[in-house]
């Protein structure tokens, strides 16, 4: 569904329910509504979640090494359940107040990126990461944590992390360094 290249949108107070019925979702997508995406593929640039979206079920192959698989913008919520996702760049980013929810799955990471991508980055007053489960493995070419968060607050209750690469695996900073609770 798609081509390569299209920006598929959602708009502000849609409510969609996609059954993806194991097809493949092609491009990039931008939600402004009320999302549930399940069962199939995505394979594109990014996901932008205005709104609030829930994607279970999923296999997304997204990103580029210059930005970021899914990412929660100002005031959306993202719920992540059973999502597999194997990113180029950056994985998982909520900025600006957005709230991400990643509850199981797997993350794999390689990018070759000389700007810092992660596997989960908060950024922006109010904007709050919470993991609860999954693998998470990060091949960073540059010495990257996997998690990272400036202005922002990631809960972690549980999970597998591995960095194979120069970075660390569960290294989190934000951005006076080392100061991250």
């Amino acid at each position: 569904v798609g081509e390569k290249d299209s920006v598929h949108e959602i708009g502000d107070g849609v409510a969609a329910n996609i059954n993806m019925n194991g097809n493949t979702l092609s491009g990039s997508l931008n939600n402004h509504g009320e999302t549930t995406i399940t069962g199939g593929n995505y394979v594109g640039e990014y996901i932008n979640n205005y709104g609030d979206m829930t994607v279970s079920d999923m296999e997304l192959e997204s990103g580029t090494a210059g930005d970021y698989a899914v990412i929660g913008r100002a005031g959306s919520t993202t719920v992540l359940n059973d999502v597999n996702v194997n990113a180029k760049g950056g994985a998982i980013a909520a900025a600006d107040g957005a709230k991400v929810i990643f509850n199981s799955g797997n993350i794999g990471m390689k990018t070759p990126s000389t700007s810092g991508r992660y596997l989960f980055y908060a950024v922006g007053a109010g904007t709050e990461i919470t993991i609860n489960g999954g693998t998470f493995i990060g091949n960073n070419t540059l010495d990257h944590p996997l998690i990272y968060s400036s202005g922002g607050v990631i809960d972690i209750y549980g999970g597998f992390f591995e960095c194979k690469g120069n970075g660390s695996p569960l290294n989190v900073a934000d951005a006076n360094r080392n100061t991250a609770q």
